[in-house]
């Protein structure tokens, strides 16, 4: 048996659809709704997966069944939930029963009392089981309320179970969209974006009452242009503020709209809807007139907390301000300098003067990490020695590179034939003598050959050409190390120091830690790394540099990468690990997660902060592309994704990590049951909290998770209800997006998205 309204299947004696909680009346074996408007048909369709993991077919109603459905003129519970003529005068005889039973208890006997109570009783459990039974399944839950776009058309759907209610709202161009925060709190109004200007990226605003709305109507008559040029609007406490392009916010309440504050650049409203925090933009970029403040939500009051303001760093819907002034640069380092501000509704604090950066804040506790920069200045001479008398090197001559030769040697190269004691004395008496060198000598530039003669020691020599050319090389070098050692002696070195402070609200600036670089600082934990600058070193000797540059061996001296951390105001502590860069991924209380990088390699750690050193610091992953990690109820969950980019999700209790899910590429949603959604190649994977499959939607694209049997999902362009695996219903197609009501206010089952 089907149901007449819904179409879903409902067991055989059953009076109400568990679905929809519409009466059965007449067992059908399948509906075919059929719409006016040709380009929006749809039906509802059992859901079969074939046990072999094959492609999932859409089972369609026997068509010879279908018949054409009726709309009730006053909805489709009317006849359970409101009231005619006959129904109040039964009402009415019911209480002039009522009024004559408990009038005649005074002269009732204890039998007749006994009936009088029981028939009482029976009709007061009669009421509990209408309260707590019949009216809540025939009661509009507003979380089952949708807004999509299909084929530029804007469709409300008051009750996702009955997709043949969706309602034409209006005509949309081609790049308006629905917003995430449609739905007005009590459910009385929507609100949407039309005539989208891509060059200003505004839209115009429209709202429409739900209570208006008519299926098969025009209902275009019913929206309301709430402005023109919007660019962001949110909903508080079912009034609508907005800005729009010129910079006017605007609150719009009972229809009537409320500049409240004028060349605001952005808002944002606190968690309990109470307060509104904006900021203004610049007039001019040499004048610091932006303002800071807040609008309360009841009264529309709004309150300016500070101005002159140069730049708003950031805020947060706690009322949490960071923004800067008196912003100059720094003639030396090209840095800015500026005056460092904190403030929130009750008090605007100056925390520091000639601040160079800001490194994090926490918004809860109040408090602003940042930094004060020194480009101290130094000389080589710092860093080398350099050696005296480079300058008096001499070139080097023939003699430095002689080598003795024996005379009879030199006598046969220059005679062919044996020389007498005579002819050998005139050989003597006949040598040249070089004024430069010093030596006699004789060559020839035929036979190749050149001796050198010392008269007072009697020996002979030649040059070893391969000596002499080594001593040039070393005279050269010698030469340029010379000449560059002078200029280097007084040439400047600047080093990069930094000092790390905080402050806040409610505290006064404290010094961190000092003379360091590199640093990584996350406010939330009070986590600091950094590498610190060196003080004291050996220096090198200028004359063993070799090829080596100067520059590079100073740069050496400042790329240890050993990695210090510091707890707060805590001693520093050297990490055992070393580091060329840290991220510091996720905080929970005195647990985080870091990510640090060294050799083109990633290590994703777990660490526990006890007093002010890191009481376990341990390696759960390394060898991956890349990692996330992310706290819930005392649990770390994280993904790594390998080279592939195929991730998988663990999870991991302080002692050991067990693996939940594998092929993770997409957003992991975790109910309050523990069980597990997420996105898997494309397709949706269901698991219950032991990691076990229960279910997969192929081919998703994006989903809304309602209810634990309930998710509405997109797939090829086509929106779908899924109840379990054996049912669902398309509800349209050609569909570009969706918002939900109980994703907007967070009434869905889901605890937490992990990623």
């Amino acid at each position: 048996m089907f149901c007449s309204k819904c179409g879903s299947q409902i067991e055989e004696g059953a009076r109400f659809c568990t679905s929809c909680g519409a009466p059965v009346e007449v067992e059908q074996p399948g509906i075919n709704y059929q719409y006016n408007d040709a380009s929006f048909q749809t039906q509802p369709q059992q859901f079969t997966q074939p046990d072999n993991g094959a492609s999932q077919q859409f089972i369609q109603p026997d068509e010879s069944a279908s018949q054409q459905f009726t709309q009730p003129v006053n909805g489709a519970y009317q006849q359970y939930g409101q009231q005619d003529g006959a129904s109040r005068q039964r009402k009415e005889s019911g209480q002039n029963k009522l009024k004559g039973i408990f009038a005649g208890l005074k002269n009732a006997n204890g039998k007749k009392l006994a009936v009088i109570i029981g028939s009482v009783a029976a009709g007061l459990a009669f009421v509990l089981i209408l309260f707590l039974v019949v009216i809540p399944k025939l009661t509009y839950k507003k979380e089952n309320a949708i807004l999509y776009e299909a084929d530029n058309r804007l469709y409300y759907l008051k009750d996702v179970s009955k997709p043949y209610n969706a309602i034409e709202v209006d005509r949309l161009n081609a790049t308006d969209n629905v917003p995430y925060n449609a739905f007005t709190e009590d459910g009385k109004y929507i609100y949407y974006y039309t005539d989208y200007d891509e060059n200003n990226n505004t839209s115009t605003l429209c709202r429409v009452k739900t209570g208006k709305l008519k299926k098969n109507k025009k209902n275009d008559k019913y929206v309301e242009d709430v402005a023109k040029d919007v660019r962001h609007f949110e909903i508080v406490q079912d009034d609508v503020y907005y800005l729009d392009d010129n910079g006017k916010l605007v609150m719009e309440k009972n229809a009537k709209g409320n500049t409240i504050a004028k060349n605001v650049a952005d808002f944002a409203v606190s968690d309990d809807q109470k307060t509104i925090y904006y900021y203004t933009k610049s007039k001019g970029s040499d004048k610091a007139d932006i303002e800071i403040g807040y609008i309360d939500a009841s009264s529309g009051k709004s309150v300016v907390i500070e101005d002159d303001i140069d730049i708003v760093y950031s805020f947060e819907n706690n009322g949490f301000f960071v923004f800067e002034k008196n912003i100059e640069q720094d003639e030396d380092t090209s840095m800015n300098a500026f005056d460092l501000y904190v403030a929130d509704k009750k008090q605007v604090k100056k925390l520091a003067e000639d601040v160079n950066a800001i490194l994090d804040y926490d918004a809860e506790k109040g408090i602003v990490y940042y930094d004060y920069y020194v480009l101290e200045t130094t000389h080589y001479s710092d860093y080398f020695t350099f050696p005296d008398g480079l300058e008096d090197i001499k070139e080097p001559t023939d003699a430095d590179a002689f080598v003795e030769v024996p005379e009879s040697d030199v006598l046969d190269a220059v005679y062919d034939e044996a020389l007498t004691a005579e002819e050998k004395q005139e050989f003597y008496d006949g040598l040249d003598f070089d004024e430069d060198k010093g030596y006699y000598y004789v060559s020839s530039w035929w036979d190749d050959y050149e001796y050198f003669y010392d008269d007072a020691a009697g020996k002979w020599y030649e040059v070893d050409d391969d000596k002499l050319s080594e001593l040039w090389d070393q005279y050269n070098d010698n030469e340029s190390l010379a000449y560059t050692a002078e200029s280097f002696k007084e040439r400047e070195y600047t080093v990069d120091r930094f000092q790390v402070c905080a402050a806040g609200l409610n505290s006064d600036e404290v010094v961190l830690c000092d003379n360091v670089r590199n640093i990584t600082a996350n406010a939330a934990s009070g986590i600091i790394f950094y590498n610190l600058v060196p003080v004291d070193w050996d220096k090198t000797d200028y004359t063993t540099l070799g090829d080596k540059d100067p520059y590079d061996v100073i740069n050496e001296i400042y790329s240890d990468n050993r990695v210090y951390y510091q707890i707060s105001a805590g001693e520093a502590q050297e990490l055992e690990e070393e580091a060329e860069s840290i991220v510091v991924n996720a905080v929970d209380g005195n647990k985080a997660t870091i990510i640090l990088y060294s050799d083109e390699s990633y290590g994703f750690y777990y660490a526990e902060i006890s007093g002010d050193r890191f009481s376990k610091f341990e390696l759960l992953e390394d060898d991956f592309e890349s990692a996330q990690g992310t706290f819930k109820s005392g649990l770390l969950y994280y993904i790594v994704y390998d080279e592939d980019y195929e991730g998988t999700l663990y999870k991991y209790d302080g002692k050991e990590s067990t693996e939940i899910l594998e092929e993770v590429d997409g957003l992991v949603a975790l109910t309050k049951d523990s069980e597990y959604i997420y996105s898997s190649n494309g397709d949706l994977e269901l698991y219950d909290k032991k990691g076990q499959k229960k279910d997969e939607i192929r081919d998703v694209e994006d989903y809304i998770y309602i209810k634990k049997d309930r998710i509405i999902y997109t797939s090829d362009d086509e929106l779908y209800l899924y109840y379990s695996p054996k049912k669902q219903v398309k509800i349209a197609e050609d569909v570009d997006s969706v918002t939900s009501y109980a994703r907007q206010y967070e009434l869905t089952d889901i605890d937490g998205y992990l990623y």
